[in-house]
């Protein structure tokens, strides 16, 4: 069975991480974009090649080869296209992931980050900081109100003492149990610190 091409390859891991909620970004394919990048420089001097290094008039060229250009031409575009939506759709499953989690991005989507990408995040990042001071809002805060005040969570971690908005200062050490108001906890639920308990009852 012959290997997927390089485009064929990205468009598989972005549908599979799409599917995958504890992997959400994949590990960045740097082979198959080097090849995908080396397949369009390959089309590309073919492209040069039939119009003599780019001096003959499409209109005197043999059908045949108006043919091929075509195809060539095609094929780059396809490229593109694939390489840009794979990069798209990672960036956007960081700026979502960013707004979900906090600063701090779980570690299964930070160790999957290209250099570029941990860039762009620290970018990102600032920009919602500074967006935030600026308009004193938070786009993670939902518009609906929480069905209920207080949850109980689990910590699945040591998180020490967290200074919390509405419940003070909490003593949070793996294990323990706590019932706390769901805007101190949601931030600290999405990085996977602490497991919202659901049959809990609030006090």
């Amino acid at each position: 069975m012959a290997e997927a091409s390089p485009a064929r390859r990205l468009l598989e891991q972005i549908e599979r991480s799409s599917r995958n909620a504890e992997e959400p970004l994949g590990e960045f394919s740097d082979e198959a974009m080097s090849q995908l990048k080396a397949e369009c420089a390959k089309l590309y001097s073919e492209v040069l090649r039939l119009m003599d290094g780019g001096d003959a008039r499409v209109a005197d060229l043999p059908d045949a080869t108006k043919a091929s250009l075509v195809v060539h031409h095609q094929r780059v575009l396809r490229n593109k296209e694939c390489a840009l939506f794979y990069l798209r759709e990672r960036l956007e499953v960081l700026t979502r992931v960013r707004c979900e989690a906090g600063s701090n991005l779980p570690r299964n989507v930070r160790r999957h980050c290209s250099p570029q990408e941990s860039q762009f995040n620290a970018a990102y990042d600032q920009l919602y900081q500074d967006f935030c001071r600026a308009s004193r809002l938070d786009p993670r805060e939902s518009l609906k109100p929480p069905r209920d005040l207080y949850v109980e969570v689990r910590c699945n971690v040591d998180c020490g003492d967290v200074v919390t908005k509405h419940s003070g200062t909490v003593r949070m050490d793996k294990g323990t149990s706590h019932f706390l108001r769901r805007a101190d906890v949601e931030q600290l639920i999405a990085q996977g610190l602490v497991t919202h308990v659901t049959t809990g009852v609030a006090p």
